[in-house]
């Protein structure tokens, strides 16, 4: 998802609010054409705004000649009836699908959100308003706040838009919130508001409004749909015309959809030029090393925030009520990052060199935070943010600290995440009533965390190993779960080999294996339709896919899951054999 100006006199005043104290320093000596677009991406940008204006070329010929078709069979009725019933009212109908969408207009859902004002919230007001400024992108209209990990500037979308532009909306995830210190933060909300802080950007926001009234048109049914649907159900002599009709649509509504995909291909290129470069305003603003330092931070703040949603979830369908989602969250990446002997999980990674020669992403595998999931490789863009290498000025304070009575607003979202679920699990008819709601204290809540790692197969020294999946599953058919050894080793021997097996590199490679098979999970997606991949451009570890490359893509990584797997399974054989062995003496 993607992305008011005010007066003078407002700007200052909210400048006021914030203390300088609260807003990280923004780096001296930026290159002052840090940020100016290339002549490559330039001709990129040219080519989709041509894509685009084609598209509509296209799309309004085609709606024109439609009514024209209409509007003449319907004009010669007396002369023709027989034109105006066969050609005069299909053509009417197909002129009606494609003109409605003139007028319609794609809204988000605001469920999960909530609406935040500057009177609640006039230090968090302050360090968006920096932050817009700085980047030289406009104020958004209005703020809301999640409970997930994202940060994301998005906008209604009508055609009028092309031509209008609309007024922006930000959406602040306290997941997000949660996970980051305060210069990473900036960095990250830095990012979103870049995509429009150039003129020459602007594209995007073509492209953007353009992808969501296709899609609007192709996948929106409304009353034309229901009419020509109830009429396909009706006597036979009559149902005909319903079923034509029906076909008539749809193939319109194809034509569309493949014509737009031309736009796309356009595009394609231009889309991960303008991630890089919205990190490049990122980077003018807040330095290369905070938003790298949140793109490693964000795996783990995605992963805690998924097992918190599911244990606070799973907590209100029983009838109890967590008292904090996000503290919840943090014990979760704590207690995986204790089991699984990664010591830089979720933590801020450490500065070797302030010169641009340190790397915090060393490898290629599909690592990319879920908000971020259709951007290029982690590692592409920290070489991007890094090429002109401007040091960041760490501010190890939280990201809460720009919300005025956190507690307040932990525990206002919690309370709506909490809502949502039951609201959700009301619509699925559970078959016994809900049991009446009872809060439960944060300490216990936190304590039942403890114990779900507290066992023994969640020992910090096996490293994560058995979370990863039931490893009897990996061996052969019919191989036996255990590996003895085959020599006769002495007890002091026999430990010594079993810690062995559970080396420092053993968290890597299991954390790799997690990481693949997301990684083929979502591959696997999008072969079957679905998830579908944003604007059809498929990404795969920051490579632009066809979907016919899709096969060889997943067996690829197929193939380095099930040897991952494999080697996972192996140790675990070992590791048993050897426990055997020492048992019996």
């Amino acid at each position: 998802m993607r992305q008011m100006i005010f007066s003078g006199a407002f700007a200052s005043v909210s400048g006021a609010v914030m203390n300088a104290d609260t807003y990280p320093q923004t780096p001296m000596g930026v290159p002052p054409d840090l940020t100016k677009p290339t002549a490559s991406y330039k001709r990129q940008t040219a080519a989709a705004v041509m894509g685009v204006v084609v598209f509509f070329i296209f799309y309004f010929g085609l709606t024109g000649w439609l009514g024209l078709v209409t509007y003449r069979a319907i004009s010669g009725f007396h002369a023709h009836p027989g034109r105006t019933f066969f050609i005069g009212i299909p053509a009417g109908f197909l002129f009606l699908v494609l003109a409605k969408g003139l007028f319609a207009r794609k809204k988000m859902s605001r469920d999960s959100l909530l609406e935040v004002t500057e009177d609640e919230q006039p230090e968090f007001f302050a360090f968006i308003h920096r932050i817009a400024d700085e980047t030289g992108a406009r104020r958004p209209a209005k703020v809301y706040l999640s409970a997930d990990v994202n940060a994301a500037v998005f906008l209604d979308v009508g055609l009028i838009n092309l031509i209008i532009p609309t007024r922006k909306n930000l959406i602040v995830g306290l997941g997000l919130v949660n996970s980051l210190t305060l210069d990473e933060f900036k960095a990250v909300v830095a990012h979103e508001f870049g995509h429009f802080a150039q003129r020459s950007m602007g594209v995007g926001q073509w492209v953007y409004i353009a992808q969501g009234f296709v899609s609007d048109l192709i996948a929106r049914r409304d009353i034309l749909d229901r009419f020509i649907r109830g009429l396909s159900y009706q006597d036979i002599r009559i149902a005909w015309v319903g079923w034509l009709m029906r076909i008539l649509v749809w193939a319109v509504r194809a034509v569309v959809d493949q014509f737009f995909r031309f736009v796309i291909l356009l595009g394609r290129a231009l889309s991960r030029q303008m991630e890089f470069q919205a990190d490049l305003v990122s980077v003018s603003v807040a330095g290369s090393d905070s938003l790298v330092h949140a793109l490693h931070r964000l795996g783990a703040a995605d992963r805690g925030w998924g097992e918190a949603a599911n244990f606070v979830a799973g907590d209100a369908r029983r009838g109890k009520r967590t008292a904090d989602l996000f503290a919840i969250q943090t014990r979760f990446v704590e207690r995986y990052r204790e089991v699984h002997a990664l010591a830089d999980h979720g933590v801020t990674p450490s500065r070797s060199a302030t010169d641009g020669s340190h790397r915090v992403f060393g490898h290629a595998i599909a690592d990319a935070p879920r908000m971020w999931s259709t951007h290029p490789s982690n590692k592409d863009r920290e070489e991007n943010c890094k090429q002109l290498y401007v040091p960041s000025t760490l501010d190890t304070r939280p990201a809460w600290t720009v919300f005025r009575d956190e507690a307040t607003v932990r525990k206002r979202m919690t309370a709506h995440f909490i809502e949502l679920v039951l609201k959700n699990n009301g619509d699925q008819k559970p078959a016994q009533p809900a049991p009446v709601p009872v809060q439960v204290p944060l300490e216990d809540s936190l304590a039942r965390v403890d114990e779900i790692f507290g066992r023994p197969a969640l020992d910090r020294r096996y490293q994560g190993l058995y979370t990863t999946v039931q490893l009897t599953r990996a061996l052969p058919a019919g191989a036996p779960i255990f590996e003895e050894p085959t020599d006769a080793p002495g007890a002091a021997e026999l430990v010594q080999r079993f810690e062995s097996l559970f080396s420092p590199n053993v968290s890597e490679e299991v954390e790799e294996f997690f990481q693949l098979d997301e990684e083929l999970g979502h591959l696997e997606g999008l072969k079957k339709g679905f998830p579908k991949a944003p604007g059809g451009v498929i990404i795969h570890r920051g490579n632009q896919l066809r979907r016919s490359e899709l096969d060889g893509v997943c067996d690829q990584v197929r193939g380095e899951f099930e040897a991952h797997r494999a080697g996972l399974a192996k140790r675990f054989q070992q590791a048993r054999g050897i426990s055997l062995r020492i048992a019996r003496g």
